[in-house]
């Protein structure tokens, strides 16, 4: 029903030139918009929590990375933040390729919220058996009592972004990088700033390719 009426506001926008109405269907637009990306997120928490509706394949996290980057890209630079991206040719792993999406991109939105100038630094590597993503920002920072709660459900360390989101992003990543049999964690940079680090387990196929080539 949501994505019928995506589609209804879509053609009155297009169809309606009156300079009242306009604004109005944008907004909507806009309000649907927030609301689909809550239901995305509510799903996607119950699959991952139930083990079921998710599928599991080895992909390069790598090219999954890079999109949502790329898609977030101007976002971030119209703010006024530069955002690099530093990666290793492939990191093979077994998992969703549309829940690994959504949680790189929740990681970019949430640098995005929080960072006022600066830039946002991500990075990809291989650590032994692990796929390694990190994001950085320059941003404000963690709030100390706010670490231990920072992957809750609908918690929110900062009263002023309470109105820009639902308080679900962050526990969308830790329920995926769970189910992908990894983990997340969240600390404040020396420099200032956040990082938040996803480990995820590599590829047992892509471990034996390399142990071969170091063999062989």
């Amino acid at each position: 029903p949501l994505t019928v009426l995506q589609g209804r506001l879509e053609q009155a926008l297009e169809r309606n030139k009156d300079a009242e109405i306009v604004p109005l269907l944008r907004k909507s637009a806009t309000a649907l918009e927030e609301l689909l990306s809550l239901v995305e997120k509510l799903l996607l928490l119950a699959r991952t929590e139930a083990g079921q509706g998710l599928s599991k394949e080895i992909t390069d996290f790598n090219p999954i990375v890079l999109k949502q980057v790329e898609q977030l890209r101007p976002m971030l630079e119209q703010k006024g933040l530069k955002l690099i991206f530093n990666t290793q040719d492939s990191s093979l792993v077994l998992g969703d390729r549309v829940a690994l999406g959504l949680l790189v991109r929740n990681l970019l939105e949430n640098a995005y919220k929080f960072t006022e100038r600066g830039e946002v630094n991500v990075a990809l590597r291989q650590e032994d058996d692990s796929i390694v993503l990190m994001v950085e920002d320059t941003g404000v920072g963690i709030l100390e009592q706010a670490l231990p709660h920072l992957f809750e459900r609908f918690y929110q360390a900062d009263v002023r972004h309470r109105r820009q989101g639902s308080g679900l992003g962050l526990a969308m990543v830790e329920s995926v990088a769970t189910w992908h049999g990894g983990k997340v964690r969240a600390e404040n940079r020396r420099e200032g700033g956040a990082r938040f680090v996803v480990t995820l387990p590599r590829s047992q196929e892509s471990i034996s390719t390399a142990s071969k080539q170091v063999l062989g």
